[in-house]
């Protein structure tokens, strides 16, 4: 579907033994699915496969801890309590069995992770509003009330005024804000979901943006990718809360993407008249599937200059009604973490947008502020709150 998950892939029948030092109070956790290979003839069906896993000690005779039929119709977790052996070498064995014929018998045993359950675990959440211009925010001095809960929420949060993206476009940008160097180095540094996960972190993306896609290599690190295009924000915060429900005794580096700041702005109805005032007759040539660049731009060249200026308005008001609606889905979400566990908050855009401030539209062809100049907010205890007007 849309997930990339990393994992151990197994056709059916076989076998893979690890050796293991169990940390205390140890529980094995993995999701199990029956998943064929891509190229596989979309005629044939496999009849599903079975996962043993069984333990032993360097004495002993072998234990059998789970006997789990696999199917493709979705995941199933597993949770096996391992404290009987903690501190104690082990031996893992994960079998794979078919249930009749072996026709694309394969099973992924997604994230299968060995630790200690934790009673409070941190959470850091990378907050991503896509194509988010800093002066759209009324947390930075817009004069429309476009962010009121994220105000409120942001009184005790380190706000940066002189953040800038390194490009005006989604790509490059994501690149450099995982791993902190400049999107050509791309593939040759660590990055930051590779590094807390080496730490034990549970890592997931939920992106909503083709080129956050594992085709251009962003899924690399993550132990779970998630990629739909243009998802609704109450779409991801429901992803969100379900990965989060899952992994409630883990540290969670969450990436939570919002696409609504976006072309062709897709607020829910009863957003749509948040900040405008009056439709004006032009709009009637920007239908909803075509308002894109190209179309504005061409309407545009059709309209006289006062009609250029109204459909001008009415595309800033749109703009502004999915920060709105962002606001109202984000900060009780945020909220509802703060109050539940160790929370780091940071919210941040890939760039921003044109609105004709140098006689252009959308982005991706300047870097003037309109578009690389960002709104970069931090909330965690080891950074005091305030504005910071440093670069």
């Amino acid at each position: 579907d849309d997930e990339m998950r990393h994992g151990l892939y197994l056709p059916a029948p076989s076998t893979l033994t690890y050796s293991v030092t169990v940390p205390e109070r140890a529980v094995l956790t993995a999701d199990l699915r029956l998943i064929p290979p891509e190229a596989a003839d979309p005629i044939l069906e496999s009849n599903g496969a079975m996962l043993r896993i069984w333990t032993k000690l360097d004495s002993g005779p072998e234990q059998l801890l789970l006997e789990e039929s696999a199917h493709s119709n979705g995941y199933k977790s597993i949770r096996l309590d391992l404290s009987k052996f903690s501190g104690k070498n082990l031996k893992l064995r994960f079998e794979t069995d078919a249930l009749g014929e072996t026709v694309l018998d394969y099973l992924i045993i997604a994230e299968p992770t060995l630790y200690t359950p934790q009673d409070n675990p941190e959470r850091i959440f990378l907050v991503f509003i896509d194509t988010l211009r800093q002066d759209t925010m009324s947390l930075y001095g817009y004069e429309r009330p476009t962010t009121p809960k994220l105000d409120a929420w942001a009184k005790d949060a380190a706000i940066f005024t002189q953040a800038r993206s390194v490009a005006p476009w989604t790509l490059p940008s994501a690149r450099t804000m995982m791993t902190g160097v400049v999107p050509e180095r791309w593939g040759t540094v660590p990055t930051i979901q590779d590094q807390l996960a080496k730490a034990g972190w549970s890592t997931v993306f939920l992106a909503g943006n083709i080129y956050l896609s594992s085709t251009f290599e962003i899924a690399n690190g993550w132990g779970t990718h998630k990629c739909v295009n243009w998802p609704l924000a109450e779409v991801q915060i429901e992803r969100a809360q379900k990965y989060l429900s899952r992994n409630k005794d883990r540290p969670v580096l969450m990436m939570l993407h919002f696409m609504d700041m976006h072309l062709p702005y897709t607020e829910p109805l009863s957003y749509r008249d948040t900040f405008v005032e009056t439709l004006p007759p032009e709009a009637e040539l920007l239908k909803s599937e075509n308002f894109n660049r190209s179309t504005v731009l061409k309407v545009m060249k059709l309209s006289d200059i006062d009609g250029q200026s109204r459909l001008k308005q009415y595309i800033r008001d749109r703009y502004d009604n999915n920060m709105k609606y962002i606001d109202d889905q984000l900060a009780p979400f945020i909220q509802n973490q703060e109050a539940q566990a160790p929370t780091k908050v940071f919210i941040f855009a890939d760039h921003g947008e044109e609105f004709w401030d140098h006689d252009d539209f959308e982005h991706g062809h300047s870097f003037y502020d309109e578009v690389v100049k960002v709104p970069f907010i931090y909330k965690g205890p080891d950074l005091a709150p305030g504005t910071y007007d440093q670069p």
